[in-house]
């Protein structure tokens, strides 16, 4: 590596010889379904997943110079294909929040160091953005999971019964398009059934996600409080979860 000084790339787990536990792909499906503006969207993805993918790496991954590591890079497009498919499900032109000044950004504002308007990024397959996701933007699938975990279809079809398992009450308040959706096993809608019809045979318990360092935090200047209120909330997805029953294929 050349910056910020030559030296041979370095990794360092959060955890040891391992890493804790990122964030499960059930709590990300949930977050895309529950923020309809860019601003609570952002903040729910940067708190969790992002920060925790680059600490649970370390080393450079925790620095400002986390993009000498490669896996920068895979981390990064995949955070940009969930926002894809976001844009997809109706917020196409949702842009909102403010920059690093406080002040409001639109569609119109100019993006620092590129010079063009935020609006040229919107759209995959346009312009200069000449590229696209597996799948494509919007893409249907009777798995809803594999929208949000493609490629494992067997794991997003084990995850995606298990969702529509849940009480009615559940997936009203964590997954709201599929509140009132029922699934094909004929599962009833009610609230009412049993609570072995959530588990299965295989699967285990949703784990507890790491938190932000302090470290991480002030590096990035965020609101401590939006912070905690974020992971508390991650916290609670997991105890009703898993107080729910529900056992996870990944």
């Amino acid at each position: 590596m050349g910056f910020p000084s030559r030296h041979c790339l370095v990794r360092s787990f959060d955890s040891g010889n391992q890493m804790q536990s990122w964030y499960s792909p059930e709590y990300i499906f949930s977050i895309m379904q529950r923020y309809n503006d860019m601003h609570q969207f952002r903040e729910h993805i940067e708190y969790s997943l992002h920060g925790s993918v680059h600490l649970g790496m370390g080393g450079d991954m925790s620095t400002y110079w986390s993009a000498n590591d490669f896996a920068f890079w895979l981390h990064h497009a995949n955070l940009d294909r969930l926002w894809d498919q976001w844009q997809s499900w109706g917020h196409g032109s949702t842009m909102d929040g403010r920059n690093q000044n406080g002040n409001a950004v639109t569609l119109g504002s100019s993006m620092p160091h590129y010079g063009e308007p935020v609006s040229s990024t919107m759209r995959l397959g346009s312009g200069r953005m000449c590229f696209q996701y597996a799948g494509g933007s919007g893409r249907r699938s009777k798995q809803a999971m594999s929208l949000v975990t493609q490629p494992l279809r067997d794991a997003a079809g084990e995850a995606d019964a298990g969702l529509h398992a849940l009480p009615e009450r559940m997936r009203k308040k964590w997954f709201p398009l599929l509140a009132g959706n029922a699934h094909a096993t004929g599962a009833p809608m009610n609230g009412t059934r049993s609570i072995q019809s959530v588990s299965r045979a295989s699967g285990k318990p949703l784990p507890y996600p790491g938190s932000l360092t302090d470290m991480w935090v002030t590096m990035h200047g965020f609101d401590r409080k939006a912070v905690e209120r974020v992971m508390a909330e991650a916290r609670q997805f997991v105890d009703e979860m898993n107080g729910a029953k529900y056992l996870s294929p990944y």
